[in-house]
């Protein structure tokens, strides 16, 4: 999750990420929820959504007036619709879990990464474990922080090679994507 500002008297903007295992002051039971639940916690839909932005609130002392909800399958596929991204990953990824059907690999280095890389990369918090029971060396240090900086260096990039004069040509897919992946 993320809060973005836009300061209108001197064009700025500043975006901010709130880590999804940030405690909020809700319980469940005995135990108090992470920001991540909230959403379902109360229904999805409107109900989660203003119960979101209610917690949000609270965390960053303002309430937002805006929200977008972005399907994250757009990563993927905004990166496919601009012919891949260069992106300096930072850490040697490998993740493999069979119950979430979710396996990673990506090598540490720059290359041009596909939609399936940018979605693996966007969705990587920490390496598994070998075939020797022991964790895969070359990963961060799995914590939401070292996530968190993986994405903001990576959608920096889309961002930058989003607006070369070269994409101008894809706009109108750019546009058809976020039509279909985004609600605001």
């Amino acid at each position: 999750m993320m809060v973005g500002t836009y300061d209108i008297i001197n064009q700025k903007a500043t975006v901010m990420s709130l880590p999804r295992d940030t405690l909020v002051n809700v319980r469940s039971g005995s135990i108090y929820t992470r920001l991540n639940s909230i959403y379902s916690m109360y229904g999805s839909g409107e109900r989660g959504r203003e119960a979101l932005l209610r917690e949000v609130s609270e965390l960053v002392g303002f309430a937002p007036d805006y929200y977008v909800e972005i399907d994250w399958e757009l990563v993927g596929e905004m990166v496919d619709a601009i012919g891949g991204v260069w992106f300096d990953n930072p850490y040697h990824m490998e993740y493999y879990d069979p119950y979430q059907d979710l396996n990673i690999y990506q090598e540490k280095g720059y290359r041009k990464l596909t939609g399936n890389d940018a979605m693996q990369v966007v969705r990587w918090r920490h390496n598994g474990r070998g075939a020797d029971g022991k964790i895969i060396p070359g990963g961060g240090d799995g914590s939401d922080l070292c996530r968190l900086q993986v994405q903001h260096a990576f959608l920096k990039a889309v961002l930058q090679q989003t607006l070369q004069i070269q994409n101008m040509f894809r706009i109108g897919q750019l546009i058809e994507l976020f039509n279909t992946r985004v609600e605001s």
